[in-house]
């Protein structure tokens, strides 16, 4: 399970208008105020993932077969993947951002990049004779290290998945949905999806505890749900009657939060995802190398009272007394690759640095 935020952030929803044919974005406590990116490029933009790291947005478009990737306003565009050009990229759906890799659902599989598209691969293949046939729908869980993803069941078998990140272990953990949208809340271990026969769903990890938050939604194909799991509250689509709802995790007091907008994919981001606000400095606390591979170097501790990390995900992975030493050292087998932020405390001060593992 997570661990809350040290502080306040930032949260916005970013999501693809498909009457619009852009991205558009709002911060979530004031949804009359919504900023369109400049570049109305999309046909059926049914993906989008945010890369906190390098503080970039990826859409993709499944009619086009592209996915592109802009900056965090969207003044800026590029196209990473073109069907015409890489093949394999296939006509993309669902986005997923895990260890500074793009993935995005298919026909037949999952695909991954790197950022800026080098590198295209098929994570997974799959037969279109047995299920799960294709990846509609992604959502990546750092509380397991799992890749969730709901499979298509107009034309295949449906059901919700999970695989380990290194490709080993698919399992299906509900069987027999249809539905697009998933969505993870790590800090309550729970995963949403929708299901077009019941509604709104929400479960646990292993998929044994479904319970429906909203069945008023069936008969509705919802392409866009995320979570704001720090403020408590849940965000999805209506595409057919050009609107999106914010519900309490639990599906209660759901209202109308914006309306007039043909939502479909959303992405959930925070400003400040580590919650560290502190600007005190305490310059001889410092950690290095930096990019680390093997080994981490803790030095200057003398006055440290506790060493704090927290991943790009604004959860603490690791703790460290420093117990009156001056230098301390971590493997990085500890916490794997990534960004992630490192605060020394000393009494009520705290600094922090930026660590980046390969």
């Amino acid at each position: 399970m997570g661990t809350t935020l040290l502080a306040q952030y930032e949260h916005y929803i970013y999501f693809t208008d498909r009457d619009a044919l852009t991205t558009r974005f709002f911060k979530a406590d004031n949804p009359f105020v919504i900023t369109d990116f400049s570049f109305n490029n999309l046909d059926k933009p049914y993906g989008i993932v945010i890369d906190s790291v390098n503080k970039s947005v990826f859409v993709s478009d499944a009619t086009a077969g592209k996915i592109y990737r802009y900056n965090m306003d969207g003044t800026s565009v590029e196209t990473i993947l073109d069907v015409l050009i890489e093949p394999l990229v296939d006509y993309p759906y669902g986005l997923a951002m895990y260890d500074v890799k793009l993935y995005w659902g298919r026909e037949g599989g999952i695909g991954r990049c790197n950022p800026d598209g080098t590198g295209a691969e098929l994570f997974q293949l799959w037969e279109l004779t047995s299920p799960p046939e294709m990846a509609i729908g992604l959502a990546y869980n750092p509380d397991d290290n799992k890749l969730y993803i709901t499979n298509d069941k107009y034309d295949y078998s449906g059901g919700v998945y999970r695989i380990n990140m290194d490709g080993t272990g698919l399992e299906e953990i509900v069987s027999g949905t249809d539905g697009a949208a998933i969505a993870v809340d790590w800090e309550h271990d729970r995963i949403y999806y929708c299901d077009y026969l019941k509604g709104v769903c929400m479960n646990t990890y292993d998929g044994g505890n479904e319970s429906v938050i909203d069945a008023g939604y069936v008969d509705a194909v919802i392409w866009g749900l995320v979570v704001d799991m720090y403020a408590g509250k849940i965000y999805y689509t209506d595409k057919y009657d050009d609107k999106i709802l914010q519900a309490n995790l639990d599906g209660t007091g759901r209202v109308d939060y914006v309306t007039g907008v043909d939502a479909y994919a959303m992405a959930w981001y925070a400003e400040d995802m580590t919650g560290i606000v502190s600007q005190v400095e305490m310059a001889a606390m410092q950690v290095y190398p930096n990019p680390a591979h093997e080994q981490i170097l803790f030095s200057g501790l003398n006055d440290c009272d506790k060493i704090t990390i927290v991943n790009s995900m604004g959860q603490v992975v690791y703790t460290l007394d420093p117990e009156g030493q001056e230098n301390m050292n971590l493997s990085t087998e500890e916490l794997g690759r990534g960004l992630f932020y490192v605060s020394f405390v000393s009494g009520d001060q705290q600094v922090t640095r930026k660590l980046i593992i390969e």
